[in-house]
């Protein structure tokens, strides 16, 4: 069992090296029955990267990185749309969202 400082450094390179991990811990948060389809989220990470002066990944990379980086979310399909399973954007005053753990980390 790695020490708790050995996970949170872990988790901060993690972060520091994929921004696919690091927007989903500040515009999403994990919720079991949410849905967020593809296209909207896309919308949403270009916003994200503008906002943070990070460049934006196709919208295909983004799908392949947050399908290997973030654990508790899966690929599913609501209403004839494609998206992610298990995720919901957070809430709309901007406030960012718990970042994942590192048991949620891939």
């Amino acid at each position: 069992m790695e020490p708790e400082s050995t996970r949170r450094v872990k988790n901060q390179l993690r972060r520091q090296l994929s921004p696919a991990l690091s927007f989903f811990s500040e515009a999403m948060r994990h919720e079991a029955n949410g849905f967020v389809n593809d296209n909207a989220m896309y919308q949403r990470y270009v916003g994200w990267c503008k906002s943070t002066g990070t460049f934006a990944a196709s919208r295909d990379s983004l799908i392949r990185a947050m399908e290997s980086a973030i654990e508790g979310i899966w690929r599913d399909t609501e209403g004839g749309m494609t998206g992610f399973r298990g995720a919901v954007f957070a809430n709309n005053n901007g406030a960012p969202s718990a970042a994942p753990s590192v048991g949620q980390l891939a």
